[in-house]
């Protein structure tokens, strides 16, 4: 039997809260891992948190205070590298 697994193994938090993470997705046959693929995926204090996988989004819940997207966009806005 083949299954697919995906786990967040991995979770990084800036100093301006953006959140980081990285999944890795495992194809298993019969109990075997015969291959793995790593995919990296952030999430900013400014965006919607819609989409986002369910353990990143208690992270978001937790960090993402209306000081921090305030502190956030005004440092985004004046043009300073947000990572």
């Amino acid at each position: 039997m083949i299954t697919k697994e995906t786990k967040i193994t991995e979770i990084t938090i800036s100093e301006l809260k953006i959140i980081l993470w990285k999944e890795v997705t495992s194809i298993i046959e019969d109990g075997k891992v015969i291959t793995t693929q790593n995919h990296r995926s952030s999430a900013s204090p400014s965006q919607d948190k819609s989409g986002l996988p369910d353990e990143i989004k208690i992270y978001a819940d937790f960090l993402w205070t209306p000081e921090v997207i305030k502190h956030y966009n005004d440092v985004a806005n004046a043009g300073v590298p947000t990572i």
